[in-house]
């Protein structure tokens, strides 16, 4: 929820500052990545749980500050549910593997099919995972596009922002944990 404040903080800031349109993204389900699954399913699932429960309050956050600021035109990106589409049907997106990297760690040798990879190491997509994430997001913004609307959005990060967040968490977690 802290992570959550801070974007509040930073839109409500930037909206004082006179921006009106945002692009928001939740972020997508870490429980997921190479990283997470490596290091078992209790914490996976843990982190699921972290992650579900950064975007429930992120949703409800948005809808207040709809209602409280005039003018301010939220558009908002569901990047959990996009990742967890990827995941459960790979093929659809071009994809063989979603669970393993392309750039194997030890050898620091990259796969020969990274478009086919979804992730390239065990934190980050690829450069195809990344195009579809952009490609989509493009769509949300072209969708709410308004006719009258000559601004440009100004995106804020929630993903980067929480990713920190709860990578911090996450070591603070296996640090009590060891």
């Amino acid at each position: 929820t802290e992570v959550v404040g801070n974007i509040q903080t930073a839109l409500n800031s930037l909206y004082n500052f006179g921006a009106r349109n945002f692009l928001v993204l939740n972020l997508p389900d870490l429980g997921k990545i190479p990283q997470s699954l490596r290091l078992g399913s209790a914490l996976s699932t843990r982190l699921t749980d972290l992650i579900e429960q950064h975007n429930s309050v992120l949703d409800s956050t948005l809808k207040v500050l709809s209602q409280s600021l005039p003018d301010i035109n939220l558009i908002f990106f569901d990047e959990y549910d996009l990742f967890n589409q990827v995941v459960t049907n790979p093929g659809d997106f071009g994809f063989t593997n979603v669970t393993e990297t392309c750039l194997d760690q030890a050898t620091l040798i990259a796969c020969a099919n990274p478009d086919e990879f979804l992730f390239w190491d065990s934190f980050h997509p690829t450069t195809a995972g990344h195009q579809i994430l952009a490609e989509s997001t493009l769509a949300a913004l072209k969708s709410q596009d308004k006719p009258e609307s000559k601004s440009v959005p100004e995106p804020v990060s929630s993903a980067s922002l929480g990713v920190i967040g709860l990578a911090w968490l996450l070591r603070k977690q296996l640090n009590k944990s060891c």
